[in-house]
């Protein structure tokens, strides 16, 4: 395939899901409709300096950085996530305590262009970075979104996260990716 050489321009997010680490459950589960996602990765800068003036600069990627999501979420990935399923609770109440431990997870969806060009992401290891929170407003117009936080580590590869334009690709990997992602799926056979 050929390399797309247009300007891909991220305009719309959809099909984001999520998957626990250490979870029974084989396939990604749908994580809600996403508003807005806003990542940051970190870099490290290292520099050489020549009696005292910076002589060389460079940057390189680090292994981790942050998400923050608006979104409506499922109710049972949101209690998952934050670790508020405690036991000894009756059926149907869940609690955030200190007892409550963020689960890790694997977060893949679709981003398209204004043209509606493909292009889907992974972060192949995520933890909630925050609390919960949200805002109840009475008489709203419009059912407000909740935001998160999420902190994004490296994987055995080193890679906090992973893209892939489909246009460029032999084969559409969209389905694997959103219900099976794994480094298999993006790794050359060798």
């Amino acid at each position: 395939m050929a390399k797309l050489e247009s300007v891909f321009s991220e305009y719309e997010i959809k099909n984001s899901s999520i998957k626990f680490a250490n979870s029974d459950a084989g396939t990604f589960t749908k994580l809600g409709c996403v508003g807005t996602a806003e990542e940051e990765l970190t870099v490290i800068v290292v520099q050489k300096k020549c009696e005292g003036q910076v002589a060389k600069s460079v940057s390189k990627g680090a292994t981790n950085g942050t998400l923050n999501l608006t979104l409506h979420m499922r109710h049972d990935l949101y209690v998952a996530a934050f670790g508020m399923d405690q036991e000894g609770l009756k059926e149907g109440v869940y609690a955030y305590g200190k007892n409550s431990r963020h689960k890790e997870f694997c977060f893949v969806a679709e981003v398209y262009d204004e043209d509606g060009n493909k292009k889907l992401i992974a972060y192949p290891r995520c933890v909630m970075a925050s609390a919960p929170k949200g805002t109840i407003e009475n008489g709203a117009e419009e059912v407000a979104e909740i935001e998160i936080d999420i902190n994004l580590f490296a994987d055995d590869e080193g890679n906090v996260k992973y893209e892939a334009i489909v246009s460029e690709m032999e084969a559409d990997p969209s389905a694997d990716w959103l219900s099976n992602w794994s480094l298999d799926l993006v790794k050359n056979a060798q």
